[in-house]
C-alpha cells in the first residue's frame, strides 16, 4: 500500500476509454464523476472531468468538492460566469480560493467569503491563524470585512480572533516583525475593540484580556527568580488581590475553552515548569460551566451597535453585487473539516463542588501552562492537523485515540497551553517504576491475562496507531520521555511538536530517520516483537500476543488510508501557513515532502 505499482491497469487505459467512462458516469451520477478524480489521481482523468464539470456546471453545483474542479484556467479566464450556482464551499477550499493565488479575481474571493459566512463563528476559530494569513494579500479588504462582520455576530469569535490579531501584530516594535499584516492585525484588533457597544460586553472584554494578561506577565516576571525558588514564588504571588477572581461580578474564562468559567484560581498547586531559557508556570482554576445564555445576551448580531449593522448591510450589498446576487446562504450541510475541533468545547468532568460556585453547579479542575517568551504558533499548527486527524479517523470508525489539547497563542511570545489532565509523562513513569511500560502496566492494571489490563493495552494500542500516523504526516522529531504521556486508561499521548516539517534538533543534520517512535519496550507491551529482549522481564513471555500487535498494525494501515483520502484538507492548512515565519518550514520543500508522505497522485 505505501509503495503501489506505477504500471497498475488503471492506468494504462487509454484516453478514449476513459473519456466513455465520464461520460458514463455523468448520465449515471454527478458524485461519481466528481469522485473520479480521487479515486483515479491521473492528469488525463481530472482533465476529463474539469471539462465535463465546465460544459454543464449546473449539474454539479449541488456538489461542494465540485467547485475545486470547476475554477479552472478555462472559467478563470471566462470570469468564472457560473460560480454564482454553487452551494458553499467546505471551509479548506474557501481558504484555498482566499490564498495568494485567487486575490486577482473578485468573483471566487466573493463566494469563498460567501461560503465562510455560511458557518458557525465558533467552527470558524479552528480556522483563524490560516485566514489571518490571507490578510497578508487582501487587495479588496474582502477579508477584513468578513473577519469584522463575525466578530459583530459572535462575541466568542471576537475575543479569539484579538488574541490572533495580538499574536501577528508587532508589538515589540522590532524592525523583521514590521509586515503588511502586522499593521492590518493592528488595524483590525483596534476597529473590532469599538464594536463592544454594550456595557456588558466591554467588561466581557476586559476582565477577560485583562486577567489573562495578568497571568501571563507573571510567567515572564519569575525568569530572573533562581530556578530552585521559583514554586514557591509563584505560589506566593498567586495570592494577591490581582490574581483572585470574583465569579459574581465576573466572567473570566480558561481561554483554550470559552466554556469553562473560572471561579477561583488555586495558588498552592501552581508550579514553575523547567525550562533552559524561559518560566512557563503551570496554574489551576476551579472553574464552572459557562452559561451560553449570558454569552449570547452579550453579542445578539448586529442588534447592539450602529456602526456594525451599517456595516453588515454595505457589506452584504457588497457581496450581493460582486456575486451576481448570491446572497449568504441561511443554513448549510458542512463536511468533516467544518465541524469544530473535536471535544474542543466539553467541559471536564466535574470532580469537586466549591460554596463559591452559583446554586447547583459543581466546580471542576483545569489546569494550563502560561507561556512569556516562547513562539506557541507551531505546536498551535501541529494539534489542528492533530484535530482534524481525529476526525478523519472519526468518520471513518477506525478504532483510534487522539488527544489535541487545545493551544491560544495572545502574542508573538505568548500563549496558553492546555494540561492534559489524568496523565504521566514516560520520565516520571520511570521515576517511580523499575522496568518498561510493560512493568508499569502490570504494577497499574493487574497481571497480562487480566481485564483490567487488557483493555488499558488496547487503549495503547490506538493511541499508538493514530499517533504514529500523525508523527509520520507531521514528520514530528525529538520524541523523548518527556514529551511522551500515558493518561490513567493506558492511552499513549504526544506532547511538544517544536520540532515537526522540516525543522529538526541540530538544524539540517536529520539525525532522526525514524518516521515515528516505536521503542522495545512499546513493542513488547503491544505483543508483538520476537527474542529473548521482547520477553525480558517479569511478565514478558505473559505480554507476547501476534493477534494484538497485528491489531496495531492494521489500525496504523487503516488510520494512514484514511488521512491519505483528506491529503488535499491537510496540505491547505499548511501551505497557508508557510509565509508565517515559523522556523518549521522551508516553503517550497514542506509542501513537496508533505505529498510524498501522503502519496499523493496515486491510487
Amino acid at each position: 500500500w505505501s509503495t503501489p505499482s506505477a504500471t497498475s491497469a488503471a492506468a494504462d487505459i487509454p484516453a478514449a476509454l476513459w473519456k466513455a467512462y465520464v461520460e458514463a458516469a455523468s448520465i449515471e451520477s454527478p458524485e461519481v464523476v466528481v469522485n473520479l478524480v480521487a479515486r483515479f489521481p491521473y492528469p488525463a482523468v481530472e482533465q476529463l472531468v474539469k471539462d465535463t464539470i465546465t460544459e454543464s456546471p449546473s449539474f454539479y453545483a449541488h456538489i461542494p468538492e465540485a467547485v475545486d474542479l470547476y475554477i479552472n484556467e478555462q472559467t478563470i479566464r471566462d470570469g468564472t460566469p457560473h460560480l454564482h450556482l454553487w452551494v458553499n464551499a467546505t471551509v479548506t477550499h474557501s481558504l484555498k480560493f482566499l490564498s495568494s493565488h485567487f486575490t486577482k479575481f473578485p468573483q471566487i474571493v466573493s463566494y469563498a467569503i460567501r461560503s465562510l459566512l455560511s458557518v458557525h463563528g465558533e467552527h470558524l476559530i479552528f480556522f483563524l491563524p490560516q485566514i489571518l494569513q490571507c490578510l497578508t494579500y487582501d487587495e479588496s479588504g474582502a477579508i477584513e470585512k468578513f473577519l469584522f462582520e463575525m466578530s459583530s455576530r459572535n462575541i466568542m469569535f471576537s475575543h479569539q480572533l484579538l488574541w490572533t490579531l495580538h499574536t501577528e501584530m508587532n508589538e515589540t516594535e522590532r524592525p523583521e516583525n514590521d509586515t503588511v499584516l502586522s499593521h492590518k492585525c493592528a488595524a483590525l484588533s483596534r476597529r473590532i475593540e469599538t464594536t463592544f457597544a454594550t456595557d456588558a460586553s466591554r467588561k466581557f472584554f476586559k476582565d477577560e484580556f485583562s486577567y489573562i494578561d495578568t497571568v501571563l506577565t507573571l510567567s515572564g516576571a519569575l525568569k530572573p527568580v533562581p530556578k530552585g525558588e521559583r514554586k514557591a514564588k509563584v505560589r506566593q504571588i498567586l495570592t494577591n488581590p490581582e490574581y483572585q477572581v470574583d465569579a459574581t461580578t465576573t466572567n473570566i474564562y480558561v481561554p483554550t475553552n470559552p466554556q469553562d468559567k473560572i471561579v477561583s484560581v488555586i495558588p498552592h498547586t501552581a508550579n514553575a515548569m523547567q525550562s533552559a531559557a524561559k518560566c512557563p508556570i503551570l496554574v489551576q482554576f476551579n472553574c464552572v460551566t459557562q452559561d451560553n445564555t449570558l454569552l449570547e445576551t452579550l453579542r445578539s448580531p448586529t442588534s447592539s451597535n450602529p456602526k456594525a449593522a451599517s456595516h453588515k448591510k454595505d457589506f452584504t450589498a457588497a457581496l450581493q453585487a460582486t456575486d451576481d446576487g448570491a446572497g449568504v446562504a441561511a443554513d448549510a450541510e458542512h463536511s468533516l473539516e467544518e465541524l469544530p475541533p473535536a471535544a474542543s468545547f466539553i467541559p471536564t468532568t466535574a470532580i469537586s463542588s466549591s460554596p463559591s460556585s452559583p446554586p447547583q453547579q459543581q466546580t471542576y479542575l483545569k489546569a494550563c501552562i502560561f507561556k512569556m517568551g516562547d513562539d506557541c504558533r507551531q505546536d498551535q499548527l501541529a494539534l489542528q492537523v492533530i484535530s482534524l486527524l481525529q476526525r478523519i479517523f472519526d468518520s471513518v470508525d477506525v478504532p483510534f485515540f487522539l488527544s489535541p489539547y487545545r493551544v491560544v497563542t495572545t502574542g508573538k511570545t505568548s500563549g496558553i497551553i492546555e494540561c492534559v489532565p489524568n496523565s504521566m509523562s514516560r520520565d516520571q513513569i520511570g521515576k517511580q517504576v523499575e522496568g518498561g511500560l510493560g512493568e508499569f502496566f502490570v504494577q497499574q492494571y493487574g497481571h497480562p491475562q487480566t481485564l483490567a489490563f487488557k483493555k488499558a493495552r488496547a487503549c495503547f494500542v490506538r493511541s499508538m496507531a493514530a499517533y504514529s500516523v500523525a508523527s509520520y504526516i507531521l514528520n514530528i522529531k525529538d520524541r523523548h520521555n518527556g514529551n511522551l504521556l500515558v493518561d490513567a486508561e493506558g492511552h499513549l499521548i504526544h506532547i511538544d511538536f517544536g520540532f515537526i516539517f522540516d525543522f529538526s534538533p541540530g538544524g539540517d543534520m536529520n539525525f532522526e530517520s525514524s518516521p515515528f517512535k516505536l521503542t522495545l519496550e512499546m513493542l513488547q507491551l503491544m505483543g508483538g516483537g520476537e527474542g529473548e529482549k521482547m520477553t525480558e522481564g517479569t511478565h514478558g513471555k505473559e505480554m507476547v500476543n501476534p493477534e494484538v500487535y497485528q491489531s496495531f498494525v492494521d489500525t496504523t494501515v487503516r488510520c494512514f488510508l484514511a488521512a491519505r483520502q483528506y491529503s488535499s484538507q491537510l496540505c491547505v492548512l499548511v501551505e497557508l501557513m508557510l509565509e508565517s515565519g515559523l522556523p518549521c518550514f522551508k516553503p517550497v520543500q514542506t509542501i513537496a515532502n508533505l505529498g510524498v508522505r501522503l502519496h499523493r497522485g496515486k491510487t
